[in-house]
């Protein structure tokens, strides 16, 4: 058998995801002509999909030597140090890429993706852009068409560009009907708009596809399962994760994974409370109030509570991963967007608790982050981070004359601060969440805003009482009904 036949079942064997057989037949390529690249770079990439990154550069490198002016392959070691999240070093092969053949279309989208993840957002469009120009002429299968028009979506997204988002990423479905990535944008874009039963339906399809990882299953089940509880559908809500328990198996690979577990558990951890405790949830209320936010608005969900000496029920609406600081920014974004279309959408004269804050004091995240790289005092941070934040949304519930009530920070978690090897770096992050807190109450009080003071509520010695913890993140559902007694 030839040198091109044995290639071509090298790369039919990785196609099936049989790599040990690919890297074999590489392997025996290699020992007879070593400087064969498409050989060299099948096996990188094989051990790269068997996260062995360090053989995986190995080869690169090694191709690199006998090739220094392939835009292929420099395209590839850019597209590994994206992958492992080291950005300017990606950046700095795909240029030269990009340098080597003005016209390489995967180089210029891999480009866009590293400048999206470290916010150059114009430098990204404008990448993709050239990406899906240049792809049109060439005679590639269709695949790179909807990877690039899927990764023009995704920014439009993160962009607030909803719109054009959805016509990027359905296109993308058209030309490539087989891919199994596209649902959960398509779904989390139509979360952010809070079409939520379109939500539901693109679910569905995907999960009817049949063209999904397992990880990818999950991730629409998990999602089903947050559409089911914020609207009150608990059966439904525990068979979609129920199904979606596969979650826990091997997926440490998944950039995802972190998220999609700890939702799993939280939800099934709500599923769970409600089943056991339906009194809670079983008295009817005239009036409605609106508690938007992240994952913490979803142990309120359909909750009673009595405010101004009415009764009125909870209804729970998501803005996924949203930050104080990115509603706050004068800059257009997905969270921002969302959350004035909910405004906007709202009766006047609704009645709004705001839940955001939490992941900004993040132990790994957010203001943390910011400051130690930095080094600006946490108290500017916060002061400047707060004030715009709710000059932002005072200003906007203005318009219909909407009622704000804000939601504070938890104290965190002790088990989240043992986990912080650096001494000095648990006292800063609870300083941080105390800090960020009390700027908050001192903002609403002068602002006239009623606010919910859940840091006062679990706090000892800055960190949590463990009373009201569902998990290490999130409070238990009644905890809502103390915190507006303490308003009364």
């Amino acid at each position: 058998m030839n040198i091109q036949n044995i290639m071509k079942k090298a790369e039919s064997f990785y196609y099936a995801k049989n790599y040990d057989e690919a890297m074999s037949l590489c392997n025996k390529i290699l020992a007879k002509k070593p400087k064969i690249l498409k050989a060299r770079q099948l096996l990188a990439i094989c051990y790269q999909e068997l996260n062995k990154q360090d053989l995986a550069l190995s080869e690169f490198k090694t191709a690199l030597n006998y090739h220094p002016n392939d835009a292929f392959l420099l395209n590839n070691i850019g597209n590994y140090y994206l992958g492992i999240q080291k950005y300017k070093t990606a950046i700095n092969y795909l240029q030269k890429a990009i340098e080597v053949d003005s016209m390489f279309a995967p180089a210029y989208s891999n480009l866009g993706v590293c400048q999206q993840e470290i916010g150059m957002f114009e430098q990204a469009e404008s990448n993709y852009k050239k990406a899906l120009l240049y792809e049109v002429n060439t005679d590639r299968n269709d695949s790179y068409l909807a990877e690039f028009n899927q990764n023009l979506g995704s920014l439009y997204i993160e962009l607030g560009e909803f719109e054009l988002a959805n016509q990027y990423l359905t296109k993308s479905l058209e030309i490539n009907p087989q891919q199994g990535g596209i649902y959960f944008h398509i779904l989390s874009l139509m979360m952010y708009q809070h079409r939520y039963q379109d939500a539901l339906e693109v679910a569905d399809m995907g999960i009817l596809s049949q063209n999904l990882s397992d990880i990818q299953l999950c991730e629409l089940l998990v999602g089903k399962a947050t559409l089911f509880w914020l609207f009150d559908n608990v059966e439904e809500a525990y068979q979609a994760i129920s199904l979606s328990e596969g979650v826990y198996t091997d997926n440490t690979n998944y950039s995802n994974i972190t998220n999609l577990t700890t939702f799993h558990r939280y939800l099934k951890l709500l599923i769970e409370y409600k089943i056991k405790n339906p009194e809670f949830y079983q008295t009817q209320a005239s009036q409605e109030i609106y508690f938007i936010s992240e994952s913490h608005g979803f142990a309120p969900a359909g909750a009673t509570i009595q405010y101004k000496d009415e009764l009125h029920s909870i209804k729970s609406l998501f803005i996924r991963g949203a930050k104080v600081f990115h509603i706050g920014k004068a800059e257009q974004n997905k969270y921002k967007v969302s959350l004035l279309k909910i405004f906007d959408g709202l009766e006047a004269k609704s009645k709004i608790v705001l839940g955001f804050g939490e992941i900004d004091c993040r132990s790994n995240e957010g203001i943390i982050n910011y400051c130690l790289k930095t080094e600006e005092s946490y108290q500017k941070v916060i002061e400047k981070t707060v004030n715009q934040y709710i000059n932002l949304v005072t200003s906007e519930a203005q318009k219909k004359h909407h009622e704000l009530i804000i939601y504070g920070v938890p104290a965190p978690h002790p088990s989240v601060v043992a986990a912080m090897e650096n001494l000095e770096h648990q006292e800063l992050f609870k300083n941080i969440v105390e800090y960020f807190n009390g700027y908050m109450r001192k903002t609403c009080v002068d602002k006239n805003i009623e606010f919910l003071d859940v840091y006062h509520l679990t706090n000892d010695n800055k960190a949590s009482n463990l009373k009201y913890n569902i998990d290490v993140y999130h409070m238990l559902p009644h905890t809502i009904i103390e915190l507006f007694k303490e308003l009364a």
